[in-house]
């Protein structure tokens, strides 16, 4: 859940802010997308062998799962209060999901659905889409192509 957590609320933050919160990248892992490990698991191993972190595997369902267990207060004076807003949007929309329906969802993406194990999911791929283009959206991409071509022209 913790990595659906870092994903959705990364990716939120992309489409309002043109940036990523943790600045992690993500790939596709089979149960959805993860951050790169290359740049997660250090960061969480240090947090462990610092004692502000720790891992408890707990039963669900029938299965057990290891869960990050905070060990410090939270401190937030690192992030924006636009950057916590959006974290705390998506822990709230997911407050009463279960892992599997996370993943589920993520699985629905296009970026996920076409991408192999294990490759990256850059974030501009989060706004892949099937659904057909409407007008606004073509007036849109034509003055962005416009402007883009005047900027190259100078």
């Amino acid at each position: 859940m913790l990595n659906k957590v870092l994903y959705y609320a990364d990716h939120t933050h992309f489409l309002k802010s043109g940036k990523t919160i943790t600045g992690f990248g993500y790939i596709k892992q089979q149960f959805g997308p993860t951050p790169k490990p290359s740049e997660f698991l250090p960061i969480k191993e240090r947090l462990k062998s610092e004692k502000k972190l720790e891992e408890k595997h707990v039963e669900v369902f029938g299965r057990f799962q290891k869960r990050p267990v905070a060990l410090t207060p939270k401190d937030d004076s690192g992030f924006t209060s636009s950057e916590v807003a959006d974290l705390e949007e998506i822990i709230s929309a997911f407050s009463g999901a279960t892992g599997t329906m996370v993943s589920e969802l993520s699985h629905a993406h296009l970026a996920w659905k076409m991408a192999e194990l294990m490759e990256e999911l850059p974030h501009y791929t989060y706004l892949l889409t099937e659904a057909q283009l409407e007008e606004k959206d073509l007036k849109w991409g034509r003055s962005q192509i416009a402007s883009h071509k005047s900027a190259c022209v100078r």
